[in-house]
């Protein structure tokens, strides 16, 4: 009779188990499909958003030849530094203040002019059909047309403005240069799930696409971001870009910048700290001491004197040290010794 007991217990618990699971399929089922409305949702909105953005700009310039009136582009500058402003937890701000106006009469702006109308145009389209395209893609389409990639460059950076889009929502892109690895895995845009530890490190200048994502992952997780780049001038300006964002960016600085990146090294002063050898340090170039000069200049200095102590440093030595170097001291320096100790420490800057 006991055992009857417990036999019917357990059929009455693998049951109860079995609709449990059951349930919590159906529960992540109306979860997901929740997800994909809401997001489909969102992204049709900011479509109607950007064709609308687009439309208006058009049709203003229709209008205007309708009346006999020349049709002119309008969008903030960021020519020089005093067109943007440090804000401080935010990043360089573009003022506002000084604009650009592309006139269609002017000698000088009317090929500008049929630039800006021509990537427009694309930028509706691609849109409209829910496809996405590179800035190297474009140029391609019509080189004569372009003249040079820097040229089809800035006329994109200068419709985002003009427009106060992101430029991935007006669906172009830029060929990465930044690359990722660790023990991150995301979906990306078109739900494909991205492995980061099948990947490389980061290099070189930072691209749009890297600054995006490094804000993302800050922005989400609140995690410290730390910066290992080369003792020079270069690999300071490169830490400055992901920190403080880019004049030629400004407007998208709640985008792109992660205001509580830390610079960890190597520091120029870890140079003489850690007594590299002389021969592994190279001397600065012209251009490396101009750079210098230009960095000390930018608005955001003035609120990181630490920084500019280490730029000092760089001016007076006249050396300047690769991440490399530190192999001088042991192969395995940098990974057993020096990161450890500068984040245990807490030695950034």
């Amino acid at each position: 009779m006991e055992a009857h007991s417990v036999n019917n217990m357990w059929t009455s618990l693998k049951s109860l188990k079995d609709r449990l699971v059951h349930e919590m399929k159906v529960l992540d089922n109306g979860r997901n499909k929740l997800i994909h409305h809401l997001k489909e949702d969102y992204h049709r909105t900011l479509k109607e958003k950007t064709l609308m953005k687009i439309e208006t700009v058009v049709e203003q310039v229709l209008a205007d030849v309708a009346q006999g009136i020349s049709p002119s582009f309008v969008y903030g500058s960021t020519t020089s530094w005093s067109d943007v402003s440090f804000v401080a937890g935010k990043g360089l701000i573009i003022n506002g203040t000084k604009t650009t106006s592309v006139r269609f009469e002017s000698f000088q702006s009317v090929r500008k002019f049929g630039l800006l109308m021509k990537v427009l145009s694309i930028m509706y389209k691609l849109v409209q059909t829910d496809r996405y395209c590179t800035k190297r893609d474009i140029f391609y389409q019509d080189t004569s047309f372009y003249g040079t990639q820097s040229i089809l460059d800035g006329i994109v950076d200068n419709i985002s403005c003009m427009l106060e889009i992101p430029r991935w929502h007006l669906h172009v892109l830029a060929t990465s240069k930044g690359c990722i690895v660790g023990n991150l895995t995301f979906q990306d845009a078109e739900d494909n799930l991205v492995d980061c530890q099948n990947t490389q490190m980061g290099k070189g200048f930072p691209d749009m696409n890297t600054r995006l994502l490094l804000h993302k992952l800050w922005n989400n997780f609140q995690i410290p971001v730390l910066g290992l780049l080369d003792a020079d001038p270069h690999g300071i300006e490169i830490m400055a870009t992901y920190k403080f964002g880019s004049r030629s960016l400004s407007f998208e600085a709640q985008h792109l910048s992660v205001p509580c990146m830390q610079w960890l090294g190597i520091l120029p002063t870890d140079i003489q700290r850690l007594g590299i050898p002389e021969s592994v340090l190279t001397p600065m170039t012209k251009t490396d001491i101009s750079k210098a000069l230009y960095l000390l200049d930018r608005p955001y200095m003035k609120y990181y004197p630490a920084w500019t102590r280490e730029i000092e440093e760089l001016l007076k030595t006249q050396k300047k040290a690769e991440i490399q170097s530190l192999d001088s001291i042991s192969s395995s320096f940098l990974c057993d010794v020096y990161l450890p100790s500068k984040i245990r420490c807490g030695g950034w800057i």
